[in-house]
């Protein structure tokens, strides 16, 4: 018979029986007309017992894999979560404050909104290896109800593919401060200048994230003060300004953009696991933290100029609905 050595009495595990068990009593006690029994079971398999040991002296470097865990897994995608949640409510508060004119806005608003929406998808379709079976850019008058749409396929045996499903929902996100980021640079390159300057004095200073906001919530005055400068053209600045509006309002993911990205979540889950395991192996977490956390920057910079216009464009429904509301 072979013995098993007794673990702690932290692993001890007692079971109250109402009736006398036929074997491993311990002990009895009285209590009114009723006897509860108490078992004590001791016996362990030697992988659960001493993998319960090892845990046990490595709770400390369980929960920093733990942690290392989910910043690998945040980093990368916090700002886009975090952009597309802000874009979202900022677009159905837009429409809820003006009713119908909101709607016929947005509608107006898609003719340069909607086909950078749709290039965002296909631009990520062509960058994970997807094929796209048909693309239409705008179409207002749809029966479905659909702006324009991105139509692909791929192979689901390949993990690239199978991952780029991810970020293909979220394509919108990627044009959108692409193009934000051209019409700044454009129409009000001083005001773009200063603000890039001043990510870099941050990222040199390792800045938090909100002074990262608050760099960008300033571009603000800055871009209505060269707004009327007599340098550049103030038809291209309009312009610029009614295009980025535009954007802004169509840069939000839709129902089905969510549900293909959420259909690639486990392997995204499974893949930044593998990453933070090697890179803890191999002691590299803080190279990779590093790297990501850069991005991460970066991220949320270009969407500061999101939450920019976004909130412009809430701001302004609601002086709008405030007028209407105060009018006789």
């Amino acid at each position: 018979q072979q013995t098993y050595s007794s673990p702690p009495s932290c692993f001890f595990v007692s079971i109250e029986y109402p009736i006398l068990p036929d074997t491993s009593v311990i002990s009895s006690q009285k209590r009114g007309q009723e006897t509860s029994w108490k078992i004590k079971v001791d016996f362990f398999p030697d992988i659960v017992y001493y993998g319960c040991v090892l845990l046990f002296y490595l709770r400390g470097t369980v929960m920093e894999f733990i942690f290392h865990y989910i910043a690998v897994t945040l980093y990368p995608v916090a700002a886009i979560v975090i952009c597309g949640i802000i874009a979202w409510v900022c677009k159905h508060l837009f429409m809820e404050l003006l009713g119908y004119k909101g709607y016929r806005a947005v509608l107006a608003a898609s003719i340069i909104g909607t086909p950078v929406h749709e290039l965002g998808h296909a631009g990520m379709c062509l960058l994970f290896g997807h094929r796209i079976e048909e693309l239409v850019l705008w179409q207002p008058w749809a029966g479905d109800g659909r702006l324009g749409y991105v139509e692909h396929s791929y192979n689901s045996n390949r993990l690239y593919q199978r991952l780029g499903n991810l970020f293909i929902g979220a394509g919108p996100i990627f044009s959108g401060m692409a193009v934000l980021s051209l019409l700044l640079w454009l129409a009000f390159p001083d005001t773009w200048s200063a603000y890039t300057a001043a990510l870099g004095t941050i990222a040199e200073g390792n800045g938090s994230v909100l002074k990262i906001i608050g760099t960008g919530l300033g571009m603000l005055p800055d871009m209505i003060a060269e707004f009327g400068s007599e340098s550049g053209s103030v038809w291209l600045r309009l312009l610029s300004v009614l295009a980025m509006l535009s954007v802004s309002l169509h840069i939000t993911l839709s129902p089905a953009d969510v549900k293909n990205s959420l259909n690639a979540l486990p392997l995204y889950l499974l893949i930044t696991l593998a990453v933070t395991a090697v890179s803890s192996v191999f002691g590299a977490v803080g190279l990779v933290l590093g790297a990501l956390r850069e991005f991460n920057a970066f991220m949320t910079a270009m969407f500061t100029v999101v939450l920019i216009f976004s909130a412009a464009l809430a701001a302004l429904a609601l002086l709008i609905r405030i007028v209407k509301n105060s009018l006789p």
